[in-house]
């Protein structure tokens, strides 16, 4: 009986947790939870305070309608590409 007791003693043991009353994994997944959420809230907040400075619009303009045009003739080289392996 006394050897029963001691492994249950034992086995009460090995359970503590950071909080009484709830597991170490629970409070592991809140606190990923809450970091996921703090990371998306700052990035969301981070990209909209984002604002061109007004001697750099007209450059920024000019180098967005480039990247844009780069990646037109890109699209349009590989449909070329594209079509050209399927015949």
């Amino acid at each position: 009986m006394a050897t029963y007791q001691g492994e249950v003693q034992s086995l009460k043991l090995d359970d503590d947790s950071v909080i009484e009353g709830v597991s170490d994994q629970v409070l592991v997944a809140v606190v990923v939870s809450f970091a996921l959420i703090a990371t998306l809230v700052y990035a969301l907040f981070r990209n909209v305070h984002q604002n061109i400075h007004p001697e750099n619009q007209e450059l920024v303009r000019v180098l967005r309608e480039q990247l844009q045009t780069e990646q037109m003739e890109s699209l349009r080289i590989g449909d070329i590409l594209y079509e050209a392996w399927n015949k």
